[in-house]
């Protein structure tokens, strides 16, 4: 017979391959730095500002107790690599030299031994800039992957922006020539699936031991659309409208993480924090894969409706109680600093255990006395209450 056998021994001689090890915190809690935001803050900053601005903003990070950076690459939609069809922008220190904000954040960064991971956005969910059924687009992305891989040892990635906006359509000379008797949400979906499955392929090849994750949109289905879905309701389907089916990436193993985009506020009736937090949770505790939170502290520093106060230490604490939690990020550690209201001050509580999850956020009411305005002329005043 020419088969070979059922069983044979394995060979002896030959190498074991190494395992993958990946470089994570036990509990991620950590911060985004990004172009523009936290650094190069303004039009014509010079490479010596700069790295005064990423100094300052890790000595805060150290301070607030973080062990993690999110590195966006992106300054303005640039890039400080090329990329074809991508803009890029320089930075030249007073000798002359290149200076890559972000290859000196990776430096600072491990210097005090913290974790570093890219976030790398595939620009289609805003404005459908790269459309990944069309090729040459798809050939972006990977450049993209292969340029930041080769260029920046980052512990990890987080890919984001790899979703369709609502109503997008896909290219129809595309659709023509590839479609194959698919119908074009169905092509779509492929051309997603298809794309960040090589990105993440990409990035592996680069570093096997590197930890690769996706940052999800709040909502992956409604459970009205589909019975696998969360009871959320009127607010963006990254299955749905954007034709990314990250649920059976995760089944699948396409990643290594999961982090949640964690902008939805606890008092959204329609689609809240803490439902999608549970509906997610859920998700990846099933499939045994790490799940985290990128908390919105932009939105609380802009003072957006139902961010304000103590949401941020509430989002917290939710998170705190739920299995398979594995630590939060903020989105900006700028809008730490603004501690609009007072947010950041009562999240950093939250933070060091100043609040626990047993804390009740309640507002002072009186019993007596009942009216707001009351006149007296006595030295002593009681008020009663809780």
């Amino acid at each position: 017979s020419t088969l070979p056998p059922a069983y044979s021994e394995p060979d002896a001689s030959a190498p074991e391959e190494e395992p993958v090890i990946f470089r994570r915190p036990d509990t991620l809690s950590g911060v985004q730095l990004t172009a523009g935001v936290e650094y190069l803050t303004k039009a014509g900053d010079s490479a010596e500002t700069v790295k005064e601005q990423i100094d300052a903003a890790l000595a805060f990070a150290k301070e607030w107790g973080f062990n993690t950076l999110l590195v966006p690459l992106a300054y303005d939609g640039k890039l400080p690599f090329a990329v074809d069809g991508v803009e890029t922008y320089t930075l030249q220190d007073k000798s002359g030299a290149a200076f890559d904000p972000i290859a000196y954040i990776l430096e600072a960064g491990r210097a005090q031994d913290m974790y570093l991971y890219g976030v790398l956005d595939l620009r289609v969910r805003e404005d459908k800039e790269w459309d990944p059924t069309v090729p040459a687009d798809a050939a972006r992305m990977h450049a993209l992957a292969e340029g930041a891989a080769a260029r920046y040892a980052f512990d990890g990635w987080l890919i984001t922006g790899y979703s369709y906006p609502t109503k997008a359509q896909g290219d129809a000379e595309a659709f023509a020539a590839s479609g194959a008797g698919r119908t074009m949400e169905q092509f779509m979906a492929d051309s997603v699936q298809t794309a960040v499955a090589d990105v993440a392929a990409t990035l592996r090849a680069a570093n096997r031991n590197g930890y690769i994750g996706l940052l999800t949109s709040p909502v992956w289905a409604h459970k009205s659309v589909d019975a696998r879905g969360s009871d959320t309701a009127g607010v963006y389907e990254e299955y749905t409208d954007g034709h990314a089916d990250s649920l059976s990436w995760i089944q699948n193993g396409l990643v290594d993480f999961i982090m949640l985009q964690g902008d939805r506020s606890t008092n959204q009736a329609n689609a809240s924090f803490n439902t999608v937090l549970d509906w997610w949770a859920g998700v990846c505790t099933g499939a045994n894969l790490p799940f985290y939170v990128l908390q919105a502290s932009d939105k609380a520093a802009a003072g957006e409706s139902g961010f304000g106060g103590d949401q941020m230490a509430r989002q917290y604490l939710a998170c705190q109680k739920t299995a398979g939690w594995g630590g939060s990020a903020f989105t900006s550690l700028a809008a730490l600093q603004k501690n609009t209201g007072d947010f950041a001050t009562v999240l950093r509580r939250a933070l060091t255990g100043g609040i626990d999850t047993e804390y009740t956020f309640k507002s002072l009411t009186f019993s007596a006395p009942t009216s707001n305005t009351v006149t007296t002329d006595e030295s002593k005043f009681t008020f009663m209450g809780s």
